[in-house]
């Protein structure tokens, strides 16, 4: 659910990035919340379904740094 603690602290992170200029405003809030949630969920499902098998901190680092490159917003020319 969208009340729940985790989407709704993540849509005011996100709100508030996109308020500063550091996120893309084009795309609403929501749909990068849900992206975002939607991402973490199938890193975690892969971690389980590695039993556990490689360091679940340090892959979600790398991969959020990577996934954070698409949601920022482009410098000007």
């Amino acid at each position: 659910s969208s009340e729940r603690s985790l989407p709704s602290i993540l849509r005011e992170i996100v709100v508030e990035g996109q308020g500063s200029g550091e996120l893309r405003a084009e795309l609403g809030p929501d749909y990068i919340t849900d992206y975002i949630l939607r991402f973490s969920r199938g890193l975690i499902y892969d971690w389980c379904l590695h039993e556990g098998g490689y360091d679940l901190a340090s892959v979600a680092e790398e991969a959020a740094t990577r996934l954070a490159r698409v949601f920022t917003a482009q410098a000007g020319p």
